[in-house]
């Protein structure tokens, strides 16, 4: 293959086609088998869910770090770069990396049968990059749904399965009903796995637990088979605090709705590291040393004082861009990845413990393919004004046609031809009021180059 350098190899990955015929998993279950299955040999917590799998894995990722353990993380979409999908402890891949892997991986996807897309070479690339630098740990966030997933192609059985909050989202594609989505999201537990559930609503619950339970299976793997399943709620993250010697819960991450992420994280490591004599392996080298364990043989408990203080820290550490983050403080200009009904209820409910009785000016973009009046809709009572602005993807909705919708609901909105443009009117007139960014992750991500450029 020809030599690239690091735009032109991001630019033929980003320009592969987005979906392919065949489902993820059976694309990447063959490109991951030519490569050698760099994954095989990794301990990973694999995050599925609707709403709360980015900070979740964040939260995670953070905490590992803190342990004293090299902890790799996979996420998408990115917001600005591309290197943000494949990280170690908080360092993005280096350019050189990606240019390497990712001609490797290119040139993989060109001998299989199968077409892959983006979101495959991207992950191979990161299994590739995790095995070469031998981390302790992989925290692997999957693209879409579960059952089908790319991610869902591992030769390995992941250590821990977190199923995060569900909700409606990409409705045509993974089913209409919470249950069926729900069915979808339990396709990535497998025998073997340990289960961690987050707080949701009961019938997506009910569908996750009889997966696990192996009682009316609703996925073909799990038929006859049961695992262990925690759910995060029984996390008391204000005794754990408290315990750790820190006076009140405080999270890296901002917005009401984190303290449920930061509980699925705390059980999904908890269960992570269970039944391990010491982060790495290594006399010496660990965060507690030899004597305890993750599993408490000694005190019989899980927590002890290191292990508390590693899983506060780490709470407190964790860095997710672009959701609920002040990207400006003069003028206030808060930023969200919010792109779904729920995710725009849980950002209304946080606006309003946050800055109780405010008018906010909204600055949005979203997608065409998203359920946006019903988003809008949540939004409505702590509006003042809204800018809108066409998203740079082929499926958006055009800034014209959602400012109409919002002026048929009655609130006053104007379209504007660019970014740049919205936030200079919203600067304008919003003066001592805050400004709140959300909508499409794709819209979100020009957002925070927008505010790193200015």
């Amino acid at each position: 293959m020809e030599e690239y350098t690091y735009e032109e190899i991001v630019s033929k990955i980003e320009n592969i086609r987005r979906f392919g015929k065949a489902t993820g998993r059976e694309v990447s279950k063959e490109l991951l088998a030519y490569l050698g299955n760099p994954e095989k040999d990794l301990s990973i917590i694999h995050i599925a869910g609707t709403n709360g799998k980015g900070s979740t894995a964040a939260f995670c990722s953070s905490i590992l770090k803190v342990s004293g353990l090299k902890v790799g993380l996979f996420t998408s979409p990115h917001l600005i770069t591309f290197r943000e999908r494949i990280q170690i402890n908080g360092e993005y891949i280096s350019k050189e990396d990606v240019i390497r892997l990712g001609k490797k991986v290119l040139l993989a996807g060109e001998k299989i049968s199968l077409e892959p897309t983006m979101f495959d070479i991207a992950m191979a690339m990161a299994f590739l990059y995790f095995k070469e630098k031998k981390v302790d740990g992989v925290v692997l966030e999957t693209g879409l749904g579960g059952a089908k997933d790319s991610t869902r192609a591992l030769s390995c059985v992941p250590k821990v399965s977190v199923i995060t909050n569900i909700g409606f989202d990409h409705v045509g594609i993974l089913g209409d009903s919470l249950g069926e989505i729900a069915v979808n999201k339990a396709g990535i537990i497998r025998e073997g796995t340990k289960v961690v559930i987050a707080k949701m609503d009961k019938e997506a619950e009910d569908v996750i637990v009889s997966t696990c339970e192996g009682k009316e299976p609703r996925v073909p793997e799990m038929v006859g088979k049961s695992v262990s399943y925690e759910k995060a709620s029984s996390v008391d993250l204000k005794e754990l605090f408290e315990r750790a010697g820190f006076e009140k819960v405080s999270l890296g991450l901002l917005g009401s709705y984190q303290e449920e992420n930061a509980k699925n994280a705390v059980a999904a490591v908890k269960a992570f590291l269970d039944g391990e004599k010491s982060f790495n392996g290594e006399k010496g080298n660990s965060l507690v040393g030899e004597e305890k364990s993750f599993n408490g043989e000694k005190g019989n408990s899980f927590f002890g004082e290191e292990w508390e203080s590693a899983f506060c820290k780490g709470l407190m550490e964790a860095r997710w861009p672009g959701r609920m983050d002040v990207v400006s403080n003069d003028p206030f200009v808060l930023a969200d990845g919010a792109h779904n009904p729920q995710g725009v209820r849980a950002l209304r409910e946080s606006l309003e413990s946050l800055y109780p009785l405010e008018k906010f000016f909204f600055v949005v973009g979203v997608l065409a393919d998203k359920d946006y009046a019903t988003m809008m809709e949540e939004v409505l009572p702590l509006a003042e004004k809204f800018y809108t602005v066409t998203v740079e993807s082929s499926r958006s909705l055009q800034g014209e046609e959602l400012a109409r919708v919002l002026e048929a609901k009655g609130v006053s909105a104007k379209a504007f031809s660019s970014i740049d443009d919205a936030f200079l009117a919203a600067k304008n007139e919003a003066k001592n009021q805050r400004i709140i960014a959300f909508g499409s992750l794709y819209f979100i991500g020009d957002v925070l180059q927008y505010f790193q450029n200015n």
